[in-house]
């Protein structure tokens, strides 16, 4: 559930979710006459956003006006908030006023879930009787399954007023960022043709990546349990790509500023070596290296190798391949999933500006070290003469100094030991006298009365 402590008043009823620093923002976007509250794929966003220190933002549409109202109230709530990390998640209209908002709020991406986009204008001209049409005052009812009524109410007017936000009339789009659109096959609300007819309107209006995800179970709302799950996996993926942009953007600058300091950095390259022969044996190197002694890999004779030539294990290279190809979903899936947690923490440790890779490598360099002295140390006392038995040293890698603290610990423990014994035995003689002397003064007392 969305708590009451995020939820504010002004400008309009939403939500907001304050991010953890350097971390980007969810706003869900919900669909015509939706509560973002009340709804599934809202909860389940909120709990993702929640879980990984995202933040999150949400609004409900005014019961009065037109798409193109709901527009600028989103714009007036997003220039209030003054979000420049953020990702657009819309449901169904949701997808419509994110499109919108993208040229004026430059989101890093777009994620729509069943988008549906211009049904005001299909309403109006495909059910809407015709002789109604230009009405403003007409009440409309359209058949709803998502009404307790059975049916929306929905005026002429608010159809005619949202003309100004149709998209598909539009020759080009001032969107730059990534768009999703994942969308049922089975959705008769939107059907998936109105998706389809989106998807190619967004690349002939030069959309530099756009992606349509089509679900062929899936229906309108897109709320069953294996839905949710994989609208989070597609915003892992979208988090995993904007990571590597990142990463790239900020390798390109790291690079043009040292270039503008330095100036060519090839100039910096020393290269140090000695020489040395790959083959001491002149004979063995011209038997090596003679032709005759060599055969072709796989049959090319561009390529020679000897019989000791690791290629001539494989029978064949394959040739690269890109996409998924015929992969099943789940295994792109879990494919998907395997390269999150492969690269994730290369990613992030590499945004964080921390170098933590290189510290592990030490700390089991230096570990692997210590334990090789140390072995070392053993085996040189157990096969050392009795000369140098209790003779030794070890040796630190990480500091550089010559460490005693064994040899003296075992020193110590030997002294322990002997004074202990010593102890013992001492205290075994005093008992054994006192019992002599106690026994023999038994028998002269006993011999002294019976006489």
């Amino acid at each position: 559930m969305i708590p009451k402590t995020i939820l504010f008043q002004r400008p309009i009823l939403h939500a907001h979710l304050f991010a953890k620093p350097n971390k980007p923002t969810l706003c869900f976007i919900p669909g015509f006459r939706s509560n973002f509250i009340s709804s599934k794929k809202s909860i389940v966003i909120y709990e993702y956003a929640l879980r990984h220190g995202l933040g999150y933002v949400s609004w409900n549409h005014s019961e009065k006006g037109s798409v193109m109202d709901w527009y600028q109230d989103g714009l007036r709530l997003m220039t209030q908030l003054g979000l420049k990390d953020h990702y657009y998640v819309g449901a169904s209209m949701g997808l419509w006023i994110s499109l919108l908002l993208g040229p004026k709020s430059f989101p890093k991406g777009i994620l729509g879930i069943g988008g549906g986009v211009d049904f005001t204008e299909r309403w109006l001209m495909t059910e809407v009787p015709e002789r109604e049409r230009e009405d403003p005052n007409f009440m409309w009812r359209r058949p709803s399954s998502y009404d307790p009524k059975g049916y929306y109410e929905i005026p002429v007017s608010f159809l005619l007023d949202s003309r100004p936000a149709l998209i598909m009339q539009k020759k080009k789009l001032m969107v730059s960022c990534p768009i999703y659109l994942i969308h049922g096959v089975l959705d008769h609300d939107v059907p998936i043709d109105t998706a389809k007819a989106l998807y190619q309107h967004l690349l002939s209006c030069s959309m530099k990546e756009v992606t349509l995800d089509q679900i062929e179970d899936g229906d309108h709302q897109l709320s069953r349990p294996e839905d949710l799950k994989f609208i989070c996996h597609i915003i892992n993926q979208i988090s995993i790509k904007e990571l590597m942009v990142d990463h790239r953007k900020r390798a390109e600058r790291r690079r043009a500023y040292y270039e503008s300091r330095l100036g060519d950095i090839q100039q910096l390259i020393r290269v140090i070596g000695v020489s040395s022969k790959v083959y001491p044996d002149a004979e063995q190197f011209y038997y090596h290296e003679n032709p005759e002694n060599l055969m072709n890999w796989q049959g090319n004779e561009d390529i020679k190798i000897d019989r000791f030539d690791g290629r001539s294990l494989l029978d064949f290279v394959p040739e690269a391949s890109r996409g998924y190809g015929n992969i099943p979903r789940e295994e792109r899936e879990m494919q998907d999933e395997l390269n999150f947690e492969r690269y994730h923490d290369l990613i992030e440790a590499e945004r964080l500006n921390a170098d933590r890779l290189a510290e592990v490598d030490e700390e089991w360099t230096k570990l692997l070290d210590r334990h090789q002295a140390k072995l070392a140390l053993i085996n040189s006392q157990e096969k050392g003469s009795s000369s140098t038995k209790n003779r030794g040293f070890g040796f630190d890698y990480g500091t550089t100094k010559v460490k005693d603290e064994d040899l003296e610990d075992d020193t110590e423990s030997q002294l322990l030991k002997d004074i202990l014994f010593f102890f013992f035995f001492f205290c075994c003689i005093v008992l054994t006298i006192y019992f002599i002397l106690s026994l023999t003064a038994n028998i002269y007392r006993w011999i002294f009365y019976n006489m």
